[in-house]
């Protein structure tokens, strides 16, 4: 008889919305600039020649949707449309490799947007990205980067805006494959808003209309999805988790979940814009203000239906133009995850002899476990356990599982160590988890070590390549410490003894987040002063259990 060499750790989940709430900020900071003009992708190579290169015109470039530019046409450029990612990232990696089909590797793209003020203003613009960044206003070279700046507010430039509206060019550059995007906002010396500005795709010419426009070229939503208990596409921990909490959050402010609101975009008129609904209506509790921005939380019981109205905006000569716009309500995605309440998560599964693989998740399926997630990349050895194009001459011990679990009527998941491991190096660490992607379709990713501030950069950009792939990939954060590591779905305590009284006499956690959450408890102990005993199971054994809370 062939053995069973595993150990599977029990995860409890548990729904949090508890822990104390700290006042809403009343200076509120300046918002990303979500919305823009993208035309790309040209070619760059190693030598880095597009960096300097003149593609379209930089310092007089006025474009507008459609425009056609160097043989290429500005298109209106919103990731939220097809990343369910709560970021501020602009995310080009996504919107050319996985929605438009097109390389990545050695390239360069522009982003156009255009600021209004009523009255001259000076500020800062501050940018992050992959890789290198130049920018514009005006027609003025006021920020140019040659190395990366993966992180919100990296780079810092004082610009002044004019009388009216202003031209804001950014141009972004990579070497090789990879990450690939861009930050940006303008705001004060602090980080807070300049008054009554406003932000528009398409400018000032021409008559009144709302240009916020379905996504031709890659699908047909009008409109960023909304997911039942989860805000509409705006996230701020600062503002909900309790004071104890915000301590593990304060001194990351450039890798915490941070989304801005959406604000819907007009062009044309005069400024200030003015908005209200004519007919129809949005998502329950989701709200619209005077300024455009929705704002609110979808109703945990609300239609799960597309709710279409019509829209209509106001600029300050009282000129009006309407458009019909759909919103479609989601269950939020970790819901299942939430529900599942026993998570497998196999260490050593190469250790299973493959005959045996399919017993192993017929024990799972009988002892209740909704998913099975086997040790795919590292775990303190930086080793696949499938034949990445990073390690090809590994078996795929990965598929086995996949093949197996899924038979037995369980859901898939792979477990990633640290993505910067020396055998994958940063930049590619979102090729790599590309690629475990395309080739496995897990619904769970459970993330290990790899988004630590000394290893993997470029959280955001991970996380919304994975979501714009598949929107129900659940994105698992290993590490209650680890909270701020962008905008995971399911956060995991190991019951390790750091937590002490205070958070045991508090179980399952305080947590409070924007987004619904989901606790999953792994390596659970019951002694809060006791040390985590060394795992050490005879070969033949597995160790499985049921729990539910």
């Amino acid at each position: 008889m062939k053995y069973l060499g595993c150990v599977l750790l029990i995860c409890v989940m548990a729904s949090v919305s508890k822990g104390g709430v700290m006042a809403a900020n009343t200076n509120p900071s300046a918002p990303f600039i979500n919305s823009w003009l993208v035309i790309g992708t040209f070619e760059n190579d190693t030598s880095n020649s597009g960096f300097d290169t003149d593609i379209v015109g930089e310092s007089q470039i006025a474009p507008s949707a459609q425009m056609v530019t160097a043989g290429k046409t500005w298109r209106y450029f919103d990731d939220r449309l097809f990343s369910r990612n709560y970021d501020d990232y602009q995310d080009l990696f996504s919107y050319f490799k996985t929605k438009r089909h097109e390389s990545v590797a050695a390239r360069v793209a522009y982003a156009h947007v255009y600021v209004y003020t009523p009255r001259p203003q000076q500020g800062e613009l501050r940018l992050g990205a992959n890789n290198e960044v130049k920018a514009w206003v005006n027609g003025k070279l006021v920020a140019s980067s040659d190395v990366p700046t993966p992180y919100r507010d990296t780079l810092k430039s004082v610009i002044t805006l004019d009388t009216g509206w202003n031209r804001l060019l950014l141009k972004i550059v990579n070497k090789q494959n990879g990450r690939f995007g861009f930050y940006a906002r303008i705001c004060d010396v602090n980080g807070k808003a300049l008054s009554n500005l406003t932000y528009s795709p398409g400018g000032g010419s021409g008559t009144l209309a709302i240009c916020t426009q379905a996504m031709n070229d890659i699908g047909s939503a009008t409109m960023p999805a909304a997911f039942r208990e989860w805000p509409y596409v705006e996230a701020d921990p600062v503002n909900a988790v309790s004071k104890r909490n915000q301590q593990l959050i304060s001194g990351h402010t450039d890798i915490v979940l941070h989304a801005s609101p959406f604000q819907f975009t007009a062009q044309g008129g005069t400024p200030p814009y003015r908005w209200r609904l004519l007919s129809g209506s949005l998502p329950p509790c989701l709200r619209l203000g005077k300024d455009g921005t929705i704002s609110g939380t979808a109703a945990y019981d609300a239609k799960l239906v597309n709710y279409e109205f019509k829209l209509q905006v106001t600029d300050a000569n009282g000129h009006v133009a309407s458009r019909i716009l759909t919103i479609k309500l989601n269950e939020r995605p970790n819901r299942w995850y939430e529900a599942a309440k026993l998570v497998g998560l196999i260490h050593g599964p190469e250790k299973v002899a493959d005959d045996q693989i399919p017993r192993l998740a017929s024990l799972m399926k009988s002892e209740g476990y909704g998913v099975g997630i086997p040790i795919s990349y590292d775990n303190g050895d930086f080793e696949f356990r499938w034949p990445s194009s990073f390690d090809p001459g590994r078996a795929d011990t990965i598929g086995k599982y996949k093949a197996a679990l899924e038979a037995h009527g369980l859901k898939f998941g792979m477990y990633m160590g640290n993505i910067a491991g020396p055998n994958v190096r940063t930049n590619n660490g979102i090729l790599m988890v590309e690629e475990a992607m395309r080739r496995y379709h897990p619904k769970v990713l459970w993330f290990d070590w790899g988004a630590d501030v000394s290893g993997y950069e470029s959280i955001d950009a991970l996380y919304s390549m994975v979501k714009s792939i598949d929107p129900e990939t659940v994105i698992v954060k290993n590490g209650f410490q680890l909270l701020y590591h962008g905008d995971w779905d399911v956060l995991s305590l190991e019951g390790f003894w750091a937590w002490g009284k205070y958070y045991w006499s508090i179980w399952p956690s305080e947590l409070a987040w924007p987004k619904k959450s989901v606790v999953e408890s792994w390596r659970l102990i019951t002694d809060p002063n006791g040390s985590l005993p060394k795992i050490s199971t005879p070969i033949g054994r597995c160790i499985c259990g049921s729990s539910s809370r």
